[in-house]
């Protein structure tokens, strides 16, 4: 076996050094929404929001606004969303530290901290765990879907298990549904922009009696795609999202709240991919050779070649749940039910050549059901709570690799691998967190989690030679008559927190905490059967001071220490994917967070991150050149060394008749270079800025305003995914390429 040793750089003392500089500047601050005045801290029962304007949130499953909860926690509040047009996901990054999303195929990408599975798996659970309403959402497609009359967004970084029924390695991403009010209240909104776009939306709410309280919404969206095939010379990649929810708040008591949520949302989408480098000879004359036509193909970043456009394929996400809360003298006890059933459906070529090699069809289907029971309360110096929880997943996925070029059987062309399982997923977990206030400048905390994976799965790869229906099956495990495969596996765990807290005075806040966390391991979907990869664990350490400096300015500063063993990592083959175990990789880094109100009206805001996210020990062989790769030292997938994100946002008076109100803002993010694969340079994105702007009109009465927006203004082509792929042993890269430069508003109307 080849084995070599790969170096592909690292930070220079002198980077760090001014990143650092950068990081302990104290003329930066942050903050998501308004210019924020005094600090007196009574809560504005009307937005949620502090008189000092930090946004109160529940991310620790306690009350507290982010300045005052001991841990990394970062909060989008719905000015922000709605000003900043946060409408997915992958729109929070820049928004928030150490945050990398990206979509491939449905499924949205995250990684927190260099924390994160690169690809969608269908078995492998996500790192970073997603909450809608409270209920967790199981399938990485839903963090594309949930983007829907918000409240606030949440997200708490690093390991989560103590606090959360569903553990987590990487860290929560909670989406917040706006709640049904007393009053009565409406929004409408319509817009459009480049690629053709058009987007809508409506709310309604107010109350159906003294005891009932309901809210409804819809969204609509749709846009063009922006690759060309230069096969038909059709633009492909278009994608449209429409869906809705409605809210039902029952309050039967003064001291009970019982609300009831239902969601459906879709999108139709197509994963298009470009290539980054060439296929090799070796693989152009095997298709040329199964063909007898050339093979074509192009490296521009707004091009590919295929024999046919693209299709769009179907994400959907529909969910029912229910929280019951009871509030009593001195506990409050409440009750999460929820059900989430997903699909995930696309058939797409996936070579980015003129000669089609390869196909891939996939059909998910996603049933879960979970439930959580907890206590909270104070005894005295004490705050505690106390949970149950239990989930259940039925999984069934299909996945079709088809080869339509391919002769395994001289004169019949064609060759599909079909790999289909059936996984029931069940967790059990016991959890519970203490703080003990020492002193009025004090407090202590520590919690412990138990939790219990059981998965077991039906599983069956067949081969079928020829064109279908094909002449011949056989079992692709053992190459003799078709058979099913079923196994089980289970795994237990203890996952501690402990951790301080300590405020000098009322304007600065120091923690520190060590925790456990871990995600259960399971089995690759396809070939070979019952291939499976091991549970990952994580120790983590972290500290940070978060400070208010007067007149509305913040500065908080994180560092983080992790060490992992077993990280569970994607890893591609020709005819499949595999989830393979890194045996040991370090993490550490440092964030900032900050905001600097300057005169009135004008603010500087800012987010950055200094990650050294490496593997300690792992071996892995590249589909693309066929060499076995001794990866000590190289960097984790999607975890740049350096991002930072910095705004200037200005608010004003007018006197222009319709307009009586102007907000402004301008924002530039950078990354440093980004491996997206850890073989070789070519794997690799360049470092890069993005540029956007923002403005907002409202009337007097703030009755109707118009917002208008542009995103990338530079027209920045820059990748946000790269994978392997080829025909023999070696092969070539492809990619998927972020939006280019769009440019758009809208016109809302409130009432």
């Amino acid at each position: 076996m080849k084995i070599l040793k790969n170096r592909l750089g690292s930070t220079s003392l002198i980077a760090m050094a001014a990143y650092v500089g950068l990081i302990g500047s104290p003329s930066v601050a942050w903050a998501q929404n308004a210019p924020q005045a005094a600090i007196p801290e009574e809560v504005d029962a009307s937005d949620g929001k502090m008189a000092s304007g930090e946004i109160v949130v529940t991310a620790t499953r306690r009350e507290g606004t982010t300045f005052n909860i001991p841990a990394a926690v970062s909060a989008v509040g719905e000015g922000a969303i709605e000003f900043r047009g946060v409408n997915q996901t992958s729109d929070l990054v820049g928004m928030v530290p150490s945050l990398q999303i990206s979509e491939q195929t449905g499924a949205a990408l995250v990684t927190i901290r260099g924390v994160g599975l690169i690809v969608d798996t269908g078995y492998a659970e996500p790192a970073v765990a997603v909450y809608s309403g409270g209920i967790y959402q199981p399938r990485t497609g839903s963090g594309l879907l949930n983007s829907l009359d918000l409240e606030r967004i949440e997200v708490l970084r690093g390991p989560q298990g103590t606090l959360y029924g569903r553990n987590a390695t990487g860290g929560v991403i909670n989406f917040i549904p706006a709640a049904p009010t007393d009053y009565f209240e409406g929004e409408a909104a319509l817009g459009g922009g480049s690629l053709d776009s058009v987007n809508g939306r409506m709310m309604l709410s107010g109350p159906l009696s003294d005891s009932v309280q309901v809210r409804v919404a819809a969204t609509g969206n749709r846009r063009d795609g922006y690759i060309r095939n230069l096969t038909t010379g059709n633009i492909v990649g278009d994608q449209s999202q429409w869906g809705g929810r409605a809210s039902i708040r029952f309050l039967p008591a003064d001291n009970l709240t019982i609300d009831v949520i239902g969601q459906f949302q879709r999108a139709s989408t197509a994963p298009v991919s470009v290539l980054v480098t060439p296929p090799t000879a070796t693989d152009q004359a095997i298709l040329e050779g199964a063909t007898g036509e050339p093979v074509n193909f192009t490296l521009d970043r707004d091009a590919h070649y295929e024999e046919f456009d693209v299709e769009n394929g179907r994400l959907q996400d529909w969910s029912v749940s229910a929280q019951f809360l009871l509030e009593l003298d001195d506990v409050d006890i409440k009750l999460l039910l929820g059900y989430v059933e997903g699909i995930n459906r696309f058939d797409v070529p996936q070579d980015a050549l003129s000669t089609p090699f390869i196909q891939i069809a996939r059909d998910d289907l996603s049933q879960a059901y979970s439930a959580e029971l907890n206590l909270s309360g104070e005894t005295g110096s004490l705050e505690w709570i106390l949970g149950a929880y239990a989930f259940k997943e039925d999984y069934d996925a299909n996945l079709n690799f088809g080869f339509p070029s391919t002769e395994v059987i001289p004169g019949l062309p064609g060759l599909v691998l079909f790999s289909n399982g059936v996984e029931e997923n069940k967790n059990f977990g016991l959890f519970g967190d203490v703080t003990l206030h020492v002193s009025d400048k004090l407090q202590t905390y520590a919690g412990l989690r138990y939790g219990r994976d059981e998965k077991s799965m039906t599983q069956d790869n067949l081969a079928i030679l020829g064109p279908p229906p094909g002449i011949s099956t056989v079992d692709a495990c053992t190459f003799a008559n078709p058979e099913t495969r079923s196994f089980s596996k289970s795994w237990d765990n203890f996952s501690p927190r402990i951790g301080f807290q300590y405020s000098p005075n009322s304007d600065v806040n120091f923690y520190g905490q060590f925790q456990v966390g871990s995600k259960s391991g399971g089995w690759n979907f396809s070939e070979p059967c019952g291939n499976p990869f091991k549970q990952e664990k994580v120790n983590a350490f972290e500290g940070g001071i978060k400070t208010r400096l007067g007149g509305g300015s913040t500065l908080n500063l994180t560092g983080f220490y992790y060490d992992y063993s077993d990280l569970q990592v994607f890893t591609s083959r020709v005819t499949t994917a595999f989830v393979v175990n890194a045996p040991e990789a370090r993490i550490y880094g440092a964030e900032l967070e900050g905001r600097a109100n300057i005169v009135p009206g004008l603010s500087v805001d800012a987010t950055a991150t200094l990650l050294h996210a490496r593997y300690s020990e792992f071996v892995d062989t590249d589909i693309v050149t066929g060499i076995t790769y001794d990866l000590d030292g190289e960097p984790l997938s999607r975890a740049p060394d350096f991002t930072m994100n910095l705004g200037v946002q200005y608010e004003t008076s007018l006197d222009l008749g319709l307009f009586s109100s102007m907000m402004a803002r301008a924002e530039a993010f950078h990354t440093s270079t980004i491996a997206y694969r850890p073989y070789a340079p070519e794997d690799q994105e360049d470092g890069y800025w993005l540029f956007n702007a923002f403005l907002q009109f409202d009337s007097p009465d703030e009755d109707y305003s118009l917002r208008l927006f542009a995103r990338n203004i530079g027209d920045k082509q820059y990748l946000t995914q790269i994978f392997g792929g080829g025909v023999a042993t070696a092969g070539y890269r492809k990619a998927t390429v972020g939006l280019p430069r769009t440019i758009g508003g809208e016109v809302i109307f409130s009432f």
